[in-house]
């Protein structure tokens, strides 16, 4: 009996090391596959999607700012290019308006202004303004006329009389050597132009009778610009630096209802002695 169960001990012993070797001889237990996708950290997946999305904005934003910037750098372009075509256009102007070569520092463009007419009354100019067609006012005379470039006929300041005062700020304060006065060949009445005139230098605006400088004609048969040149007289008065001028047009060609002058122009041959007018 006991015998027997030996025999059977050793019967299920082997079994069991039988089916473990063959058990083991499988790779296939020893590895298990599988077929599912390894999974990751939802927290760490979405830390990455935010690194890249931040990644793409900031590309965005970089060609956006190389966008800007090109665009930047060809309006500056542009408009240094515009402002250089504006200067030379201007400069050019100036010089072709004035023909005579001398720089006129009573013209607006060189900050010269129109600033009082005692005792002169502009006369009605060649323009009418009408209201509704019921009311047509005349529109006067403008003395700034004197100190613009536009020379075309009609275009002066006309004044009541044969006798008138406009005083004038000069640019800058300089010592004057010489005065131009001008009068349109085409202008359709030539009595009307200025025969006589005088000129005085002023300290300040409100300085009467001021420093005369000259008395003077203008020739009505003459070149449409003249030029006077102021005597000199050092030390005397004239040779003083004034801001301001006045210029008396004492007599016509025989207009006895208004006058016309079309420009009066002031120079200086010293060009580097200049002090703003205030």
């Amino acid at each position: 009996m006991r015998i027997l169960t030996h025999l059977l001990a050793m019967m299920l012993a082997i079994g069991v090391v039988g089916g473990l070797y063959f058990y083991l001889e499988d790779p296939a237990n020893l590895f298990q596959h599988t077929n599912e996708t390894p999974s990751l950290d939802p927290d760490k997946l979405e830390l990455l999607l935010e690194e890249l999305q931040a990644i793409k904005d900031s590309l965005a934003k970089t060609n956006m700012l190389r966008m800007h910037l090109d665009e930047l750098f060809t309006k500056i372009f542009l408009q240094q290019e515009s402002m250089i075509e504006e200067v030379v256009a201007k400069a050019i102007d100036n010089y072709d308006a004035d023909k005579i070569g001398l720089y006129d520092y009573a013209a607006a463009y060189a900050g010269g202004s129109v600033i009082s007419t005692p005792g002169t009354y502009p006369y009605p100019a060649n323009k009418t303004i009408s209201f509704f067609r019921l009311v047509t006012v005349n529109v006067m005379s403008n003395p700034e006329a004197l100190i613009q470039t536009d020379n075309v006929p009609g275009n002066c300041f006309a004044f009541h009389g044969s006798f008138g005062r406009i005083r004038i700020k000069l640019g800058t304060i300089i010592q004057i050597a010489a005065v131009t006065l001008d009068h349109n060949k085409l202008a359709p009445d030539k009595t009307s132009a200025p025969e006589v005139f005088a000129v005085y230098g002023l300290k300040d605006p409100d300085e009467d009778p001021g420093t005369l400088l000259g008395q003077f004609t203008f020739n009505i048969t003459g070149r449409t610009s003249q030029t006077f040149p102021i005597q000199p007289c050092k030390p005397g008065p004239c040779a003083r630096q004034f801001g301001y001028v006045e210029l008396i047009i004492m007599s016509n060609y025989g207009k006895p209802e208004f006058s016309c002058v079309y420009r009066f122009r002031v120079h200086n041959t010293n060009f580097n002695q200049t002090k703003t007018v205030i």
